[in-house]
Parts: structure tokens; C-alpha cells; sequence
């Protein structure tokens, strides 16, 4: 283990910006068709923008206290996760809180783009992507400060790959239960820390509920988990560092050979595949692609430097993004802030234009979507024939354009494809089609 971290010290991705604005533009895609989910149900009035206080509201309506432990609402996309599994059995609140989760996901992913273009953009057209570990008691983390996560691992690889992770919580939580005393006969019931979550969900979300994060409540030996964080965690008059710790961080410290020996396993069951990061207890592993998901757009509305509002080609449509888009003239002329990684969108068949999302200004007056009269987003059923053979990609692609215009659940589609080349290839023929 400690062999495969030294050998990352000082580790270095040298990528293309262009690659880094195309997974900045596709993650903004995803955000946007996930937000057009929550417009078209009623949820929210403008698909182009985040509203966190109408969120909020619509949480308090629907009778969901996302807090953490400190009484804090935390509207962190693995928060809200945790309770969607919590509210699984409330079918309304469940379908709001999954279409959030993944606004809030890709939403983060986003952030997290802006912030590696910025810290790592160097002149030459290309962005070095650091992604040096060490090993902190027995846990790996990433010495930049920054969480690996499939955002970053996207990164630093192209397009043919793709990234999976596995990690060792299964394993984790049987020193878990060993540590607090929990009868080996109830290891695996569900319901140990929260009577609303089964097994599955407890591992899935063991850092955070160990660690005494995430709120939990009912559990059949919450007592065992509460008492040890009042011990050590939540004890002011600890001697050692380590006791200052959550559970979950604890056992780094405190098992380390049975730590280091779990993440060994693992990695040498993934002997035929390449490993390119572990972050405390995930490995993240990549593959040849297969598949991809892809999502598709409604409408492009782009402010240029002569105040102008266009409304930009069809053939974006393909490329998913929805948005309100700025020029970077037009933003410096009209002295507006702007951060972030920028983005290409297609003016006309042969030219594209570098703008900024809405979102990455500091404009606060109502977006073109909310300010414009009877605008509105509606799906209907259509039958269009599909001009391209069965089973090519075009083929599939323009399926998906036909099923995105028939429902806002169907934005997003999985196509078999696995080189950019042949992506991009098929989306040009289906845009053509489209124009």
C-alpha cells in the first residue's frame, strides 16, 4: 500500500483545456436537464438558476429537516442522498429528493471543474491536474486538498475510459461493530444506527454516520454509536489526538494493519484493471468505455456584446446544455464578475463561441427565462422517424432527441458508444438532421 502511494507522490495529469471545458459544459448539461425535472413537476419557476431559499422552502413544505448532528441544513448533494434513503417509503418526497440530489451532484461537479481550471490553467492550452496522495495514519487522501471523486477522475483520464470505484466499507463495518461492542449475531440486520435505513444504505453511508455527521435516529444500537462519539469524538477531556476522531477516521489510526491489509485485497482483485487513485476507503479504477450518458438541451439563450439576445441553432441541442450564456466581451464591457471554467456553444454549423453560464456572474436580476413573458418549458408525445440505421449511434442519439422531447425523464439517455471520436462524429450527422 504504502509502495503504491509513494509511487503518486508529486503525480501529475497535463490535460487539455478543451477537455476541461467539455466536462465543465457536460456536467452544467446534466445539472440543467436535472433542474428542468424539478421545473416541469412544479417545483421550482426557472430551470436556468438555482434558487437555494426556494429549495429550502420546498423542503420545510414537504416536511424534510435536512440537518446535520449540529442542527445545520446541509445541502450537500451526499445529504440529501442519505435522506432520499431515509424518506424511501414517502413516494412524493423520494422523487423530489432524488431529482435534488443529482441538481446538487452535478451542481458540485461544476464547482469543482471551475476550481481545477482556476488553480491549474497554464497558458499552453493544457491544465495540470495534481492528484498526489499520502498517507495520513493508514488513510490515503489527496494532498491537494481536494476530494477524489469521479469529477476528478474525469478529469485526468479521456474519454475511453471509464471510471469505477469499489471501496471497503462492507469491511469497515465489521470493525465498527466490533468496536462498539455490537453482537455478532446483529451485524448485518438493518436498522443497527437508523430504524429507516437497511443494511446496504447504513455501509453506504457509514463515514459520515460514524463519524457523527449525518443525523440518525431509531437505530436498535444508536446508544452504542452515541456513546462512544460522547467518549471520544464529543469529549472535551480526551488525552490522545486520535479519541478526538470519529469513528469511522478512528479506525484508521487505531487498526491500521487491518486497514492497510483490507485496501490491499481489493487492489490486488483489480490486478487486471489500472488503478489511479484511493481516497480513505475507495478505490477508484478505470475500464474501456462502453456506454455514456448523454444529455440533451432545450434552448440557448446568448447575450453578446451589443446587448443582443440570440437565441442559438437547434444543433446545441444535441451538445444538452439549457442555460442563459454571457461572451466574455460582453461581460467585461458591461464591468460583470465572472468565474470559472468557460464553455463552447455552437453559433452556427461552423462556428462556436467561448461564453460563461449565468450562474458563473454575479448578475443578480431575474434570468431571460424568468423575465421573458408566457415563457415556458412543455413536453408532449411525438413520432418522428428516425432517419439512421438501427443500432448506429446516430441512431440512438436521435432516438434520444425524439424521447427528450416527450418528457423531462427522458433528458438524458444512455447510448453505446466507446471513443469521442465516433461520439462526435455522430452527433455532427445528428445535428445536421436537426438544422
Amino acid at each position: 500500500m504504502a509502495n503504491f502511494v509513494r509511487s503518486s507522490n508529486n503525480r501529475k495529469t497535463k490535460t487539455k483545456v478543451k477537455h476541461i471545458m467539455s466536462l465543465k459544459k457536460y456536467y452544467l448539461s446534466m445539472y440543467r436537464c436535472y433542474l428542468i425535472q424539478l421545473y416541469d413537476r412544479g417545483y421550482i419557476s426557472d430551470p436556468t438558476r438555482f434558487d437555494e431559499l426556494s429549495i429550502r422552502k420546498l423542503l420545510m413544505e414537504l416536511g424534510v429537516n435536512i440537518v446535520n448532528n449540529w442542527g445545520k441544513i446541509d445541502l450537500s448533494s451526499n445529504n440529501v442522498l442519505f435522506f432520499y434513503y431515509k424518506n424511501k417509503n414517502n413516494e412524493d418526497v423520494a422523487d423530489f429528493l432524488l431529482i435534488l440530489y443529482n441538481v446538487l451532484k452535478y451542481r458540485e461537479y461544476s464547482y469543482k471543474v471551475d476550481r481545477i481550471y482556476e488553480e491549474y490553467y497554464l497558458e499552453d492550452s493544457s491544465v495540470v491536474v495534481k492528484t498526489t496522495m499520502k498517507i495520513k495514519c493508514s488513510m490515503i487522501v489527496q494532498q491537494s486538498g481536494l476530494t477524489f471523486d469521479d469529477c476528478i477522475a474525469s478529469c485526468i483520464v479521456p474519454f475511453e475510459n471509464k471510471v469505477n470505484k469499489i471501496s471497503i466499507n462492507e469491511d469497515l463495518w465489521k470493525l465498527v461493530m466490533t468496536e462498539l461492542g455490537i453482537p455478532k449475531c446483529d451485524w448485518y440486520i438493518d436498522g443497527i444506527f437508523d430504524s429507516s435505513l437497511s443494511h446496504e444504505e447504513e455501509v453506504m453511508f457509514l463515514e459520515h454516520i460514524t463519524n457523527g455527521e449525518y443525523k440518525v435516529s431509531g437505530g436498535l444500537y444508536i446508544d452504542h454509536l452515541v456513546k462512544w462519539l460522547y467518549n471520544h469524538k464529543w469529549n472535551d477531556g480526551v488525552r490522545y489526538k486520535a479519541d478526538l476522531k470519529g469513528l469511522f477516521d478512528y479506525l484508521f489510526s487505531t487498526y491500521p494493519s487491518e486497514v492497510s491489509n483490507l485496501l490491499c485485497s481489493k487492489i490486488e482483485k483489480l490486478s487486471e484493471e489500472k488503478v489511479i487513485a484511493i481516497d480513505k476507503g475507495s478505490i477508484y479504477y478505470i475500464s474501456d468505455r462502453v456506454d455514456f450518458d448523454m444529455p440533451f438541451g432545450q434552448f440557448i439563450i446568448m447575450c453578446d456584446t451589443d446587448c443582443s439576445e440570440t437565441i442559438l441553432s437547434d444543433i446545441n441541442i444535441v451538445g444538452g446544455y439549457t442555460g442563459e450564456v454571457y461572451t466574455e466581451n460582453r461581460l467585461i464591457e458591461d464591468g460583470i464578475s465572472y468565474v470559472g471554467c468557460p464553455i463552447y456553444v455552437d453559433v452556427s454549423k461552423s462556428k462556436k463561441e467561448i461564453v460563461y453560464d449565468l450562474e458563473q456572474t454575479d448578475i443578480k436580476g431575474d434570468s431571460w427565462f424568468a423575465s421573458e413573458e408566457n415563457m415556458d418549458l412543455s413536453f408532449e408525445v411525438v413520432d418522428l422517424p428516425n432517419p439512421f440505421e438501427e443500432g448506429s449511434i446516430e441512431s440512438q442519439i436521435y432516438q434520444g432527441y425524439i424521447n427528450s422531447l416527450c418528457s423531462s425523464d427522458s433528458l438524458i439517455t444512455n447510448i453505446k458508444v466507446s471513443t469521442l471520436a465516433e461520439l462526435e462524429s455522430a452527433k455532427r450527422n445528428v445535428a445536421i438532421k436537426l438544422i
